[in-house]
């Protein structure tokens, strides 16, 4: 049985699709962008975030600042969840 945890291994084929996103964000042409991630509960959507931060972090010029919304889904005001959120050591 497959776990239902996010993770960095392309385990769905998913690469490809982080492999774009990670091209689309690092254009400065299309800077400032916001970009939207939808599909169905468990179709692999954090898995793609986690193998795009990854390919994010190998370069020396991003700074990625993972939010896992799930952690703090009963905060009214998922802004201040973010903004209290201590450092990782």
């Amino acid at each position: 049985m497959w776990s239902d945890i996010e993770t960095s291994k392309d385990l769905l084929g998913y690469l490809v699709h982080a492999s774009l996103l990670k091209d689309v964000v690092t254009n400065e042409k299309n800077l400032p962008i916001t970009i939207g991630l939808y599909g169905d509960w468990g179709c692999g959507k954090s898995s793609i975030l986690k193998i795009l931060k990854e390919k994010l972090e190998k370069d020396n010029d991003c700074v990625v600042v993972y939010f896992d919304g799930w952690s703090f889904e009963s905060f009214d005001d998922a802004k201040m969840a973010l903004i209290q959120v201590p450092a990782a050591p």
